[in-house]
């Protein structure tokens, strides 16, 4: 291992100077190819958008390495991030936080990530109130990383990959049909909004809030919680990043919402759009609902996005369901994602014996 000179700033990037935060953009646009050479990086303009538009409800605390002696070259960063009180996800995840550890590839293995981690952990133990730290990987590296410092793995998920050019149009069009002839049968129908509306916002977000709850997470705890408010604002501060959703909802003839599928994308960077999940409430499963969402989103996509090449998506790997219906579309494996959780106390004495 050899060593380099280097300093850790711990500073926001908003509050950085405009030099430093290029050398920051500069860093995130190497770190977007080495981790996925295959893919379009994310604009310089809208990476500055993200520094000035943080997320007011999470308390994050960023740290940035530099080659020492005149900073003129960015070469990892780490962030802790935890809710603060003031979002309604608070009292359910107030014992953990997230953290990121990211460096280049060349300066890898060099005592950079553990230094930036004993940062991490003293700055979550001056908090007196974290007690588990989160780390997600999809990276061979830093699956080895959280395994050298006895991280706990709680859960495992895969990242699917579905190409455009390869949609079977023709099986999209029958689960459509089977959807329309549901329709006729029981008066379910599918609504497409960019925006949810007032009117059934609430019935969205508790619907949204369940099925995420349902959703298999492993060992993981601590629960997302969505309201009408923190959609706003978060719809808010995403359109000042040029991010846009579109959600479509399943509903009964009764008006109640059976299913919710979305979508999001920035029309700066269409090569690659993220669809966040489908969920059918559990009384209106095994109808063909989750497929019929499917399709017509498929068809939405074709007809009004047609620049996307690629629809990624994330599953629990024991999601057998969503799995099957997702491989029968063409989605196929992308990545590996592991969920570790670390223990603060434990890596105060890992890191002492260093």
């Amino acid at each position: 291992m050899n060593s380099i000179d280097y300093e850790i700033l711990k500073l926001n990037p908003k509050e950085m100077s405009k030099e430093l935060q290029e050398l920051y953009i500069d860093l995130m646009i190497k770190l977007e190819i080495e981790f996925d050479e295959t893919e379009q990086p994310e604009p310089r303009e809208d990476w500055m958008k993200l520094i000035r538009n943080p997320n007011p409800k999470l308390d994050q605390t960023f740290w940035t390495v530099f080659l020492k002696g005149n900073r003129k070259e960015a070469i990892g960063f780490a962030s802790l991030s935890k809710y603060t009180k003031k979002s309604d996800s608070y009292e359910n995840n107030k014992e953990q936080a997230g953290i990121r550890i990211s460096i280049l590839k060349d300066y890898q293995r060099k005592g950079i990530g553990s230094k930036l981690l004993a940062l991490i952990i003293k700055e979550a133990n001056s908090d007196k109130v974290i007690k588990k730290l989160q780390a997600i990987t999809a990276m061979e590296s830093g699956k080895q990383f959280c395994e050298k410092y006895k991280g706990e793995l709680k859960h495992f998920s895969i990242a699917n990959r579905l190409v455009i050019a390869d949609i079977d149009w023709n099986l999209m069009q029958d689960w459509v049909d089977k959807g329309l002839k549901l329709s006729k049968e029981t008066g379910t129908i599918i609504e497409t909004y960019d925006v949810i509306p007032n009117y059934i916002l609430e019935e969205y977000c508790n619907l949204y809030t369940l099925i995420l709850s349902q959703a298999p997470r492993g060992e993981l705890e601590g629960q997302t919680i969505i309201t009408p408010q923190s959609y706003k604002d978060q719809l808010t501060r995403f359109k000042k990043m040029n991010v846009e959703y579109c959600t479509k909802i399943s509903r009964e003839k009764s008006g109640e919402i059976s299913g919710i599928i979305e979508i999001m994308f920035k029309r700066t960077n269409l090569q690659t759009i993220h669809q966040r999940f489908t969920g059918v409430k559990k009384e209106y499963r095994g109808k063909g609902i989750g497929k019929w969402l499917k399709a017509d989103l498929m068809f939405h996509i074709r007809d009004n996005l047609p620049e996307v090449l690629f629809i990624d998506t994330g599953n629990a790997n024991n999601n057998a369901p969503m799995l099957s219906i997702n491989e029968r579309m063409g989605f196929k494996l992308y990545r590996q994602v592991w969920w570790f959780y670390l223990n603060p106390d434990d890596l105060v004495y890992l890191l002492l014996e260093k």
